[in-house]
């Protein structure tokens, strides 16, 4: 049936039904209904029939109002309201795909209809249709350009898209547009203001935010969140000195917020470890009870390389006659391992790390292993759910982050050995004792004496200790742990540090992470530089293309990327399917740049963030030895221009300059850590004192390239 113009009375009785569903006056709106309903001329009307069945909705009446609504829409099915309504009642019925489409079906028959536009805008946000969202905003902001909802929401859109410049510029024509007398406390302007920042903060615009904050000050009511925001900006733009006083001042405001403790540490960063375990064993001498903090000092202990100390802290909580080692990995306490991993791989000693490495694999192995007794036992107790659950931890298990920083470990430690494969101790010292003086080897051999004596005190010690625990042990194992445990290889520190194949074993390790961790870019660029050593040309194109996706600016990446290109263009002899295969997507990446404008881009491009600048002046120098003195230059950059200048990143290049990245550079590291000392005079990795600086090798090693856990235990 066509559209029915009613005629004025009719005309008049359907806007009250509109007037009555706006004010919840549904008997009221029946009533009209039926009014107009009643005339055999207008039985059929589609609009009122759906606002009948509209109107039934809302008194819970649900099938007659589905069965008038659908009346309604085929009686007049070119009918805006009718389509519109019937959208109304999809919504209430929470089917929002539905509901969209009606709405759509609506607006082809009256596009600038601003409620129709209006409810398409809010379900388009509810189901995060963001594309469609935004074309809705800017149809309503092209019909009401002088309504506040059509700007912020136009640029709401553009927020959520990451178009964080567009909806900046949004947001900037709309404040100008608002009369607030600058003296004048507004709260929705203050709002406005605030919002503003959060997008500039989002979009890394550091010192734009800043400024913007300043300038706007007086006007915000939120005086403690413009506080917060100067001290975050200043971390981020590295004034430390004004963000710790911005930080103090918050903690003097409330000294319960454990955020302004984490920002002030993180503006003093004074990173003496020693002194920070130091501190923390006088903590827990008050109360030696409290294992939890027992596990903080034994934390503490291990990040500043005290393991001895960290296992006889811990030692006061695991079981008698047993080593703390030992108990502690029987209770597959990982947090503790995977901090010895790290504290082991600082030091240098790569057997010990890899032994608590395999250690956290094999809890792993066992977890899994742990759930076969499950399969029967689930199906007769009809534990189903449970068991479900258990069936897909067990497939994921592996993505824990305790396996991820184990396996990480385990295959940089498998890396070096690659690289630097360690020779015999005998052999070693032969070398080393040919250009030594008589003076100088003399004063080795005592030193290598006293080493042995030590050594030999430890295995004394440690022999009286099995000897111990032997007589001293209350609790049998069973024999079917008996049986398991004499299974198990031993794992010995010599012998994993000395393995014939590294990279075999590295790969061990990183399978479980590719299957499972794929999101995660250090997975593939660790992939990257096993099959690097490998030669395996098209894994390595895979796992870079896979880093690519995920973080095309990542400072390793790059790296790989240049490592890669240049492997590829020294190997002429690859197959021809091969060679066209890696040129095509290698052109994707490079799109037609030498390496060395490659590099000089990305320098160009991040040159305010000392990562970036480390790895590309990495890279200028393995292009070109005899740009030495460039590169150091860029890599070591300390002025105000630099964002990251924080511990993590200053130890990072500390590492370069003593790893060989740049060729025989100890006279520009000693100016280097001085430098780092005036910046940061409390971190222990830049203290001048000559037993810190013996140990800056093996100490600062990994540092930067291992993440803190996230939750302080």
């Amino acid at each position: 049936m066509p559209n029915v113009q009613l005629p004025p009375k009719e005309n008049n009785l359907f806007k009250r039904i509109l007037k009555c569903y706006e004010q919840k006056q549904y008997k009221n709106g029946l009533k009209f209904c039926k009014m107009i309903l009643s005339n055999p001329k207008f039985a059929e009307h589609g609009e009122t029939l759906a606002m009948k069945g509209l109107t039934l909705n809302c008194l819970g009446k649900k099938e007659e109002a589905y069965e008038f609504v659908r009346k309604g829409l085929r009686n007049d099915v070119k009918s805006h309201v009718c389509w519109h309504v019937y959208g109304l009642l999809q919504r209430s019925d929470k089917k929002y795909d539905e509901a969209i489409k009606c709405y759509r079906n609506a607006l082809k028959l009256d596009k600038d209809n601003l409620q129709i536009l209006r409810d398409l805008s809010l379900l388009q946000i509810q189901m995060r249709d963001l594309e469609g969202y935004r074309e809705t905003r800017y149809q309503l902001l092209q019909l009401r350009p002088t309504q506040r909802a059509s700007w912020i929401g136009y640029a709401i859109a553009y927020h959520l898209l990451k178009d964080y410049d567009m909806a900046l510029k949004l947001l900037e024509e709309f404040r100008q547009t608002q009369q607030v007398p600058p003296n004048k406390i507004d709260y929705e302007y203050s709002e406005l203001i605030l919002y503003q920042n959060q997008v500039m903060r989002e979009a890394d615009l550091f010192q734009e935010s800043l400024e913007h904050i300043e300038t706007y000050e007086k006007q915000i009511c939120d005086k403690l969140l413009v506080e917060e925001i100067k001290g975050e900006m200043l971390l981020k733009l590295g004034r430390l000195k004004e963000a710790s006083e911005v930080f103090k001042n918050l903690i003097d405001r409330n000294a319960e917020n454990w955020c302004y403790y984490e920002g002030l540490e993180k503006a003093l960063q004074l990173s003496n470890l020693r002194e920070a375990a130091k501190w923390m064993d006088e903590a827990q001498s008050l109360d030696t009870a409290d294992r939890f903090i027992n596990s903080k000092c034994a934390k503490y202990m291990l990040r500043a390389n005290m393991i001895k100390e960290a296992e006889e802290m811990c030692s006061k909580f695991t079981r008698e006659g047993t080593s703390a080692m030992e108990n502690l990995n029987e209770m597959q306490c990982m947090w503790f391992q995977t901090e010895c991993i790290s504290a082991y791989q600082r030091l240098g000693r790569y057997g010990d790390a890899l032994k608590k490495c395999h250690e956290v694999e094999r809890h792993f192995f066992e977890i899994t292993d742990d759930q076969f007794d499950f399969h029967t036992y689930c199906m007769r107790k009809m534990t189903l759910r449970a068991y479900i659950d258990l069936l897909r931890l067990e497939d994921i298990l592996r993505r824990h982050a305790f396996y991820f920083k184990a396996a990480r470990s385990a295959i940089e430690i498998y890396l070096k050995l690659y690289d630097n494969p360690l020779t015999n101790e005998s052999k070693q010292q032969e070398i080393n004792s040919e250009n030594l003086s008589a003076k100088e080897l003399k004063k080795m051999l005592s030193k290598q004496r006293r080493a042995q004596k030590k050594a030999k005190l430890e295995e004394e010690k440690k022999h009286v200790e099995r000897e111990r625990q032997q007589k001293n042990q209350k609790k049998k194992r069973d024999e079917e742990e008996e049986e398991t445990s004499s299974l198990k290889e031993e794992l010995i520190p010599e012998k994993l540090e000395r393995i014939e194949n590294p990279l075999e074993e590295a790969i061990k390790f990183l399978i479980p992470l590719k299957n499972l961790v794929a999101d995660n870019i250090d997975t593939h660029l660790l992939a990257f530089e096993i099959y690097f050593r490998k030669g395996k040309f098209l894994l390595m194109l895979q796992s870079v293309k896979r880093a690519f996706a995920i973080n095309r600016n990542n400072p390793w990446l790059h790296e790989c990327l240049i490592k890669f290109s240049k492997s590829v263009s020294n190997h002429s002899n690859l197959p021809d399917v091969v060679s066209k295969v890696l040129s095509q997507e290698m052109q994707k990446i490079f799109v037609n740049k030498d390496l060395e404008s490659f590099n000089e881009d990305f320098l160009k491009h991040n040159a305010t963030s000392l990562q970036h600048l480390l790895s590309g002046a990495k890279m200028m120098y393995f292009l070109d030895k005899s740009r030495q003195e460039k590169a150091i230059a860029i890599a070591t950059r300390l002025d105000e221009t630099i964002k990251d200048k924080n511990v993590k990143t200053l130890i990072k290049v500390s590492e370069a300059l003593l790893d060989g990245s740049f060729g025989n550079c100890n006279s520009q590291y000693e100016e280097y850590r001085m430098a780092c000392h005036n910046l940061l005079p409390f971190t222990s990795a830049f203290l001048p004192a000559a037993s810190e600086i013996g140990g800056h090798s093996a100490a600062l090693n990994h540092t930067a390239n291992c993440d803190v856990l996230a939750s302080e235990i």
